[in-house]
């Protein structure tokens, strides 16, 4: 449970960040900042989905949708015992439970950076490129026999994607009710 907490700081933190840079920077240095932001986002997550995973270690492939609820509560690792190096202490003895919110979590930035570096693509783009890039990273894994493809991960990236379009959202009008305006 601990991993939720740390990763919900993480998102919470860029959220504070991107707030505080909007608030403070020039355009022009925000957008360069939040690009900068979006990139660190993109390695950390191929960080954890894909470089940390050792190819050829194994694999499962779950097509059938909501199957992670039909284990939620049932105790077993939820399939990171593919990962190496800090991947894999911080994912140790992850539970479905954890694994389900994980998912979502990393999914989140995509979702919200991209909102604010492409404003002016709409909300359904945004949440199928986050889809595509989750199909991406299954079959990645699948195909290089990186650990467990699954129907639910895809699942829940693309509601952390819309999650994290939610957010940003949330986070301008609260900025625009408190007497700020958007540039």
């Amino acid at each position: 449970m601990y991993q939720i907490a740390i990763i919900t700081a993480l998102v919470a933190g860029m959220a504070a960040a991107v707030s505080m840079m909007k608030k403070r920077l020039p355009k022009r240095l925000f957008g360069q900042m939040i690009w900068l932001m979006f990139a660190v986002y993109i390695v950390g997550n191929l960080y954890f989905t894909l470089l940390s995973r050792v190819p050829g270690s194994g694999t499962q492939l779950d097509l059938q949708p909501f199957q992670t609820y039909a284990k939620l509560f049932e105790w077993r690792e939820a399939g990171f015992e593919n990962a190496t190096g800090f991947a894999a202490a911080f994912l140790k003895d992850t539970s479905p439970f954890v694994g389900v919110f994980l998912n979502v979590l990393l999914y989140c930035p995509l979702g919200y950076l991209l909102h604010i570096l492409l404003p002016k693509l709409k909300l359904r783009y945004i949440v199928l490129i986050g889809c595509l890039c989750s199909v991406a990273t299954e079959a990645t894994q699948y195909f290089f026999k990186m650990g467990w493809c699954e129907t639910d991960d895809v699942i829940h990236n693309t509601l952390g994607t819309a999650a994290g379009i939610w957010l940003w959202n949330r986070q301008l009008k609260s900025s625009t009710r408190g007497g700020h305006t958007d540039d």
